[in-house]
């Protein structure tokens, strides 16, 4: 991962021995270089990793469950039962198909959440 694909606010995995398991908000993106809360992770791109996005941090942000979907406000993301994906769908009116956008990470769906609505996406239900 690159600091490019981050923005403040996200949520992010610190992966080293010592902390291993800590989540940290990006609170400063300079360069290539992350600041987050409550240390600097510096140069080393190899120290934090993104947050896989499951069922369970979807309800940590506010999402609730209702049949194989999730809803936050307006905002639906499907969870693909075949391929165990969360998925972003938008509709294409002329066609009436549906184009589905996979989110992997807590951040991906922090960033959309944000272009979408001008909002930030945090934390609300402990996991």
């Amino acid at each position: 991962m690159e600091a490019k694909n981050f923005r403040i606010g996200n949520l992010i995995y610190w992966d080293i021995p010592e902390k291993n398991g800590v989540i940290h908000e990006v609170t400063k993106i300079m360069f290539n270089r992350i600041n987050t809360i409550p240390i600097s992770l510096g140069n080393d791109m190899s120290e934090y990793k993104p947050i896989p996005l499951n069922d369970a941090w979807l309800v940590q942000l506010g999402f609730k469950k209702v049949g194989s979907n999730f809803e936050k406000d307006w905002l639906l993301l499907h969870k693909n039962i075949k391929t165990g994906t969360i998925d972003f769908l938008l509709n294409e009116p002329s066609s009436g198909k549906y184009h589905a956008t996979v989110l992997k990470y807590v951040h991906e769906l922090q960033n959309l959440f944000f272009a979408i609505t001008g909002t930030e996406l945090s934390i609300e239900n402990e996991m």
